[in-house]
This record gives C-alpha cells, structure tokens and sequence, in this order.
C-alpha cells in the first residue's frame, strides 16, 4: 500500500505550518492547477477544528492576460 504524501503534507502544513487551532478560520490562495492539493489541504484542516475554511483560487493565465491588457 502506498502512503499518500499529499495527505501527510497537508496535516504538515496545518499542525506544524499554520499551528491551526480549533475554531480558527483559514484563508488559503491556490493556483488552479493545484486544486486537488488544496482540497486535501482544506480536508485536514476542518478535520483539526478549523471554523471555516476560505479557498482563493488563481489562475497564472488570467492574471498574465490582465497584466498585458490592463491600462
């Protein structure tokens, strides 16, 4: 069987990284191309009490096309 580092990684971020406590709110930002990390991401931290979890997703595309077209 094989471990999901993903997983683990995620509980990292979020018990070590953030030190969530519970009843806290998180705000994570996320490119769209990592969003099935960032739900693994979410998962672990309402698993470890987060209140709410608010998800930002980028997109390097739209925000390049932005920078070359905005005044």
């Amino acid at each position: 069987m094989q471990k999901d580092y993903e997983k683990l990684y995620a509980e990292l971020i979020i018990k070590k990284g953030v030190a969530l406590k519970k009843d806290q709110e998180v705000f994570l930002v996320s490119s769209v191309e990592t969003y099935e990390f960032a739900r693994k991401i979410v998962e672990c931290a309402y698993e470890n009490g987060a209140k709410k979890v608010t998800v930002l997703y980028t997109d390097e595309k739209v925000t390049r096309q932005r920078f070359l077209y905005e005044d």
